[in-house]
């Protein structure tokens, strides 16, 4: 722990008496769950869940007219572990504002990440899209520009150094790149569009094209995406989609969400058995309600259902079946 802290600790002591102090933010998410994750060996089972829990520290200073320097460290909380191994690393970077733009180095979300999670409605939980869908990488070794917002549109673009263990695992050591287009504003408030189209490059073993969009039309709120995948070693590339669809009344969300993805055809998959075996899914089905009491606390229900294809799972050692999900929990900021 005391090693993960020291960029943190180092970058407070090395910050001028003059500027201005760093944020301490956070957030909580846990949940009591019902869990089954489809391996007849360890069956249906009650867990306390922990969702991407986490606390940070962020700051920025102006450097001159124009130009700036801003930083993020951030650690997931693995509140819901029994072994001892509490801390993991979030976006961890720092970032120089400039007239063309903010560039940043360190680890943090890929631009095609930023761009094919945008839509989803299930994010952090069992429904997220990454347990269909490649892509989904906070990596190391990143750097990443930002372009100032034009006409609501703005670019961006992310190099994952060879020297990522991701890269060399996957593809001996080569760079990987991605590129996104953004349009409007991702969160409804401002306008009632918001859209990307990115693609990656040998990140991670896999590149991938994805188009995003979402919509608000009065209370409600439509979400979907397409994307294709290729393994970057053997060129066999498959596809998936995502929908979904919110209902905002007052201080209630209710939201139900649907995605199907071949990607398991080509190896991908973030399932996997208590023996490591891999468990590949088809489909994913989501409903919740949300209730917020007010900025910071709110609370969830969720089911969620992961189907698997019709056929067992090419490199499978186990014989998997549907997976469900049932929790009850809640999310606190501060």
């Amino acid at each position: 722990m005391a090693i993960r802290l020291l960029p943190a600790l180092l970058l407070l002591a090395a910050t001028p008496i003059s500027q201005a102090a760093p944020t301490l933010y956070g957030k909580l998410n846990l949940a009591v769950q019902q869990s089954d994750d489809g391996t007849t060996a360890r069956g249906s089972y009650s867990e306390v869940a922990s969702y991407a829990s986490r606390f940070g520290l962020k700051g920025d200073s102006e450097l001159a007219d124009g130009w700036g320097v801003f930083y993020k460290l951030e650690f997931q909380v693995n509140i819901d572990d029994d072994e001892g191994d509490a801390l993991d690393s979030r976006d961890q970077y720092v970032g120089l504002s400039t007239p063309a733009g903010d560039v940043m180095i360190g680890r943090r979300n890929t631009i095609f990440k930023e761009a094919n999670n945008g839509a989803d409605q299930f994010g952090d939980v069992e429904g997220d899209i990454k347990y269909l869908f490649a892509g989904d990488n906070r990596l190391g070794d990143n750097i990443t520009w930002k372009s100032p917002i034009w006409n609501q549109l703005q670019l961006g673009a992310t190099v994952i150094m060879g020297d990522n263990s991701k890269q060399k695992d996957k593809e001996d050591g080569d760079e990987g790149y991605n590129l996104a287009l953004f349009y409007g504003d991702k969160s409804l408030k401002k306008q009632p569009l918001w859209g990307a189209v990115a693609y990656e490059d040998g990140v991670a073993g896999y590149s991938n094209t994805v188009l995003v969009g979402r919509a608000a039309l009065g209370d409600w709120q439509f979400g979907a995406m397409w994307q294709n995948t290729e393994d970057s070693e053997s060129n066999d590339d498959e596809s998936g989609y995502m929908v979904n669809v919110a209902y905002l009344m007052e201080a209630w969300t209710f939201k139900a969400q649907y995605m199907a993805s071949d990607l398991y055809k080509i190896g991908y998959t973030k399932r996997k058995d208590e023996d490591g075996n891999k468990l590949g899914f088809q489909s994913g089905s989501s409903i919740g309600v949300d209730y917020s009491f007010n900025k910071t606390t709110s609370a969830y229900l969720w089911y969620t259902i992961n189907e698997k294809p019709e056929s067992s799972y090419r490199d499978t050692a186990v014989q998997n079946d549907d997976a469900s999900y049932l929790a009850l929990g809640m999310i606190h900021k501060f």
